[in-house]
Parts: structure tokens; C-alpha cells; sequence
């Protein structure tokens, strides 16, 4: 583990949070400094701009809000999901379907592998 996130952790422990609590201010942060930095580049405000400089403006947001939309998204779907430390022994891909032979030692290795082989 990196010095950087044992910092955020201990950080988060001592505020009594979760870890990822403070990860979600960080990216609001990142985000909200990459729409100041967008309208702070315009000398008239937004609403009296026209309708094209307002079109470029939105597509500079976008561009830069899209690394940290596609974190949350990431961070969203990873939460509360079971995962397992496994070994990728074979891997055979066939009509479509792919078929891979595992090793774990984890608590909860069965229970999962029950459930991809159930899908």
C-alpha cells in the first residue's frame, strides 16, 4: 500500500469515516476546481454568454469532468461487491463463452464461484 493512502485511512479512521467517504469529497473537490477553472477563464458570466460560447464551454466541462465521471461510476459499481484473490490457471474461449480454471484459498471462494457458475 502506498504511503499516500495509508495517510487517507488513518485520516479517515481518526475523523471516524470510511476511507472511501473521503475519496468521494476528494473527486467532489476535483470536480467542482475543474468547473471553476472553466468559468473562471470567461470574463462575462455564463448566462449572458451566447449560445455558441456557452456550447464550448460545456464540451470543455465534459471533457475534463469525464475521467472523474468515469471513477465514480467505477467506485459506484465496486461497492459492496465480494471479491477473491485468485490464480487464473486456464483460460478457454469458445463460441462465445469464456471458461476459466481458478485456485483461491479465500473463506468465500465457493460461494462466489457458485454464483458466476449459476450465470
Amino acid at each position: 500500500m502506498k504511503a499516500e493512502h495509508k495517510a487517507v485511512i488513518a485520516r479517515a479512521r481518526k475523523d471516524g469515516m470510511q476511507p472511501s467517504e473521503i475519496a468521494s469529497e476528494l473527486l467532489l473537490h476535483d470536480m467542482v476546481q475543474a468547473s471553476i477553472n472553466q468559468l473562471s477563464k470567461h470574463e462575462v458570466g455564463f448566462r449572458k454568454m451566447p449560445e455558441k460560447q456557452q456550447d464550448v464551454i460545456i464540451a470543455e466541462l465534459q471533457a475534463e469532468l469525464k475521467a472523474s465521471a468515469l471513477l465514480a461510476a467505477r467506485l459506484i459499481a465496486g461497492a459492496s461487491t465480494a471479491t477473491v484473490e485468485m490464480t487464473l490457471k486456464d483460460l478457454k474461449v469458445s463460441n462465445g463463452q469464456v471458461t476459466g480454471v481458478v485456485k483461491s484459498t479465500e473463506e468465500h471462494y465457493n460461494e462466489l464461484i457458485s454464483k458466476v457458475q449459476d450465470k
